[in-house]
């Protein structure tokens, strides 16, 4: 666990440059949206190649939004997994002791004075 946690601390000024660089990727992606949807409206009313053309840009852009958005969202979940993920932990130790309760050797005393061993 120390190995990963100085991993992230080492990428944690790496992601906040990017996070800097690129801005707030849900706002880029609203953004796109709204202008795909105004060039896909001229196109419509106009049938231009140059409108075309635009739309094509438009969309493009927009397509990379969502992948960057996606990219970001997946690291954040591995990152939140990382930080409270390993509560569960503490379940998994309960379940192995309860285990281990469940399969101990217990002595028990026969009739003849003799011990024998028996799980229980």
């Amino acid at each position: 666990m120390y190995g990963v946690t100085c991993k992230l601390k080492a990428l944690k000024t790496t992601f906040r440059a990017q996070k800097k660089k690129t801005g707030e990727l849900t706002v880029n992606v609203c953004q796109a949206r709204v202008l795909l949807d105004k060039a896909q409206g001229l196109f419509e009313v106009f049938r231009e190649d140059i409108l075309g053309e635009l739309v094509q840009w438009c969309r493009r852009i927009y397509c990379k939004a969502v992948e960057l958005e996606a990219s970001m969202l997946r690291q954040r979940a591995k990152l939140s997994w990382l930080k409270y993920g390993d509560q569960c932990t503490s379940i998994f130790f309960k379940k192995i002791n309860a285990r281990r309760a469940a399969q101990r050797v217990f002595k028990s005393i026969i009739r003849q004075g003799k011990c024998s061993q028996n799980r229980v």
